[in-house]
């Protein structure tokens, strides 16, 4: 009977263990989903970003050819 006291105590005190283990690899896990979604945050906003001046930029060329048409014109005029 002393022999199965021990044996529970020893499979207990193991499972306690383990259960920090188990707790510290879900805290790890939960640190890792969030710089995850942090880094695809950043990425995102970078693309963004990005879309937005290239669009900036093909606006002023845009901008630039309708300038030079409406001056083309306005000389035709004269």
């Amino acid at each position: 009977l002393n022999t199965l006291s021990n044996i529970i105590s020893i499979k207990s005190s193991e499972l306690n263990k383990k259960q920090v283990i188990l707790n510290e690899a879900r805290i790890d896990l939960l640190n890792k989903q969030i710089e995850r979604k942090s880094l695809e945050k950043l990425k995102k906003n970078k693309y963004i970003l990005h879309k937005k001046e290239e669009n900036q930029k093909e606006q002023n060329i845009n901008d630039e050819f309708g300038i030079y048409s409406y001056l083309r014109r306005k000389s035709e005029d004269i």
